[in-house]
């Protein structure tokens, strides 16, 4: 019906446009934290870009409910102040037949929460821990600036000047290895970068090795010496276990053999979480719909039934967010979210329902 797509077009430009500030709030506050990762790693500006395109799907899976609540809230609101709702009503339409657009936009938000939660979701996490670990093993995104500690994986770095691949009064220090620790000192050195690689060429300096077991240090003066940031003490370390939420969906519920019961019960919970959690738009909906419909005539209380849309809402969000952080180490209380998620949806359908019956 016309005033049906009329109210879905309201509540939908508005949030569309809290949605937009919300983003753009959430990238402003994350915007220095990158931005040291081009001034200290030297990361492109194309890396960083996709870094930040990375970070949307958690974005969104927290403030697309919350935008919604918003926007239900002044669609309404600005419906109620401009007596549009008290003309639909003079014309006999029901409450329920004026939520329509609200819960079916809830529903539809809801779907799309639900894709980011099973795909999206995962797919970030998962690229985001090759941007992290490429980070790490990629060496030309190591500066190497004057007066800068630099940090490469257990080694710390610093140089007192640097001319191009020229560096001048050099201090290392070195906990890559199990038994011992290097510190070393140089008058001057080279680089020597490849595309996985980095050594340096020391010259003049000396090497202090200190040895943990009978913690002893020897100490070697040289005039030239090569080292070398590629050695790995661990090959083992190259096998990395994906996170809970790094994983799809089917592989929280299919997971490999040989897992500790604890991680098995992080991915179970996480089963739920992602079942549950992307309701939450829906839910808001219908809380909006049931508290900010009712005593539409009555401005007055507009304000009040302001106040309890955003209580319930809140309630229920509490609720599952408390659930969630329990069940991370005890499975047990999960049920609690699938009950909360009943009242909440049962009893605002229930009422709407009740209120098409009045007209």
């Amino acid at each position: 019906m016309i005033y049906q797509k009329y109210l879905l077009r309201q509540n939908l430009q508005y949030f569309l446009l809290i949605l937009t500030i919300l983003i753009c709030l959430v990238w402003f506050s994350k915007a220095v934290s990158f931005l040291n990762l081009i001034t200290e790693n030297g990361i492109s500006i194309k890396q960083f870009l996709q870094l930040f395109i990375l970070i949307v799907p958690w974005i969104l899976s927290y403030i697309l409910p919350f935008s919604l609540l918003v926007a239900n809230i002044l669609a309404i609101n600005t419906l109620q102040q401009n007596s549009e709702i008290t003309v639909l009503k003079s014309c006999s339409v029901s409450n329920f037949n004026l939520a329509k657009p609200i819960i079916l936009l809830g529903l539809f938000i809801s779907l799309i929460a639900y894709s980011i939660a099973f795909y999206f979701m995962p797919y970030a996490n998962r690229q985001l821990k090759l941007f992290r670990n490429n980070l790490k093993e990629n060496y030309n995104n190591i500066s190497l600036q004057s007066g800068v500690f630099e940090h490469i994986k257990n080694t710390t770095i610093y140089v007192k000047k640097r001319e191009k691949d020229n560096l001048f009064g050099l201090f290392i220090y070195d906990q890559s290895k199990a038994n011992y620790s290097l510190t070393i000192t140089a008058q001057d050195a080279k680089i020597n970068a490849g595309d996985n690689s980095l050594s340096l060429i020391l010259n003049n300096g000396t090497l202090q090795k200190f040895n943990y077991n009978n913690e002893k240090t020897e100490v070697l003066y040289f005039q030239q010496y090569l080292f070398n940031l590629n050695e790995e003490e661990d090959s083992k370390e190259n096998t990395i276990t994906l996170k809970p939420n790094e994983r799809y969906f089917h592989e929280l519920l299919y997971p490999e053999y040989n897992l500790s019961q604890e991680y098995l019960d992080k991915l179970n919970a996480e089963v739920h979480q992602r079942l549950i959690f992307p309701i939450t738009p829906f839910v808001f909906s219908l809380i909006s719909a049931v508290f900010l419909l009712k005593n539409y005539s009555i401005r007055s209380k507009n304000t009040k039934q302001t106040l309890y849309t955003l209580a319930f809402s809140l309630v229920f969000f509490l609720i599952n967010l408390t659930i969630k952080s329990i069940a991370q180490n005890n499975t047990n209380y999960i049920f609690i979210n699938y009950i909360n998620c009943f009242i909440f949806l049962i009893i605002p359908i229930f009422i709407l329902s009740n209120g098409k019956k009045h007209h």
